[in-house]
């Protein structure tokens, strides 16, 4: 339900301890009235003044960087906890000034398609972007150091890249936004939450900067595992996360060693997704046979069977042929020592 009375929303902003803070209308240069308020020297947006007796609808919003208060120029630094919670806006530009955004701040917004968030935001609350479900892109603050509980849960994001400067990203944070193709992941990421990526069922490839396996929650990319084909790592860490309870369930996890095009190799077949190839890959071999797969390799190595979905199906050490059962038909990828070669077996 909308809004329907600014006390609404002072309201919530006194809850958030400011309600000794007296409050005035700014006008903004797109015509929207916004209720503020100063602290110490700065002021804070509580929300926008209805536009009918039960909407508001700021349009493209611009949040002016500076408001004039008791003859004083004074700088607006926050945008309150809940401030345009159901308000219908086109868009919207954060000034520079903006240090933090409040918890549910955007929350079911209507309409609003894109947002940049600028670098000197430091903090966003949680569900700060919840369900809004026309947003289909977000820029955020290099200066951000956590992605909070549900920030853009249910959006409607195509892709996401998260700053170096972020090192958590927090439970639920992007979970259900089924739009999503291709996330970056920065390289001072060390967690990420449980189900952080949860139900992003078009996801394609995630690149991850990170040369450290971050903390990784259950289910972070649960509903992706038929649609992702490409995880990318920094060299030399692929084994790390696949030994890792949550990374280890992809199959396609490979290198960027600075190959002619991200997550390729030299000596890699360009737009292959499975797995890196080694230059002397014809070395190793892997076919099906009366419902098996059997591999050759001309020296020991470590060998493991993955079904489609990232499951280990068998890990053994082979030297010459070997035999291997296989729990049914379908498709396998066979890794050669870590991913140096792969095969794919049909076994019918």
């Amino acid at each position: 339900m909308k809004k329907t009375l600014f006390f609404l929303a002072a309201a919530t902003f006194a809850a958030a301890g400011m309600a000794q803070a007296p409050t005035f209308e700014v006008t903004t240069q797109n015509g929207a009235v916004l209720l503020m308020s100063v602290v110490d020297g700065a002021a804070t947006v509580i929300g926008g003044k209805l536009t009918t007796g039960t909407e508001c609808n700021l349009g493209d919003l611009v949040i002016p960087a500076t408001v004039e208060h008791d003859g004083t120029t004074v700088p607006v630094t926050t945008i309150g906890a809940a401030a345009f919670n159901h308000d219908t806006m086109t868009s919207v530009v954060i000034p520079s000034s903006v240090t933090s955004i409040k918890m549910s701040a955007f929350r079911q917004v209507e309409g609003l398609q894109s947002v940049t968030i600028p670098n000197s935001v430091t903090e966003l609350g949680r569900m700060v972007f919840l369900q809004c479900a026309s947003l289909t892109s977000v820029t955020l603050s290099e200066a951000l150091t956590e992605i909070p509980m549900n920030a853009f849960y249910q959006c409607n994001l195509s892709s996401v890249t998260i700053p170096n400067s972020v090192t958590t990203i927090s439970d639920f944070a992007f979970d259900a936004n089924g739009n999503i193709t291709n996330i970056t992941i920065g390289s001072g990421v060390d967690s990420i939450g449980e189900q952080a990526f949860f139900d992003n069922s078009n996801l394609d490839m995630v690149t991850v900067l990170c040369t450290e396996v971050p903390r990784t929650g259950a289910r972070a990319f649960t509903g992706s595992e038929n649609t992702l084909t490409s995880v990318v790592v920094p060299c030399g860490t692929a084994d790390a996360y696949r030994a890792n309870e949550e990374w280890g369930k992809f199959v396609r996890i490979r290198e960027n060693c600075g190959g002619d095009n991200p997550g390729e190799e030299p000596g890699e077949e360009p737009g292959g997704n499975e797995g890196i190839a080694t230059t002397d890959m014809s070395a190793f071999n892997a076919y099906a046979a009366e419902g098996r797969i059997v591999v050759d390799c001309p020296v020991a190595t470590n060998v493991q069977v993955f079904a489609t979905d990232g499951r280990s199906v068998a890990t053994l050490t082979a030297n010459g042929k070997k035999a291997i059962e296989v729990p049914a038909t379908g498709v396998y990828i066979v890794s050669f020592d870590g991913r140096k070669a792969t095969k794919t077996v049909v076994v019918k």
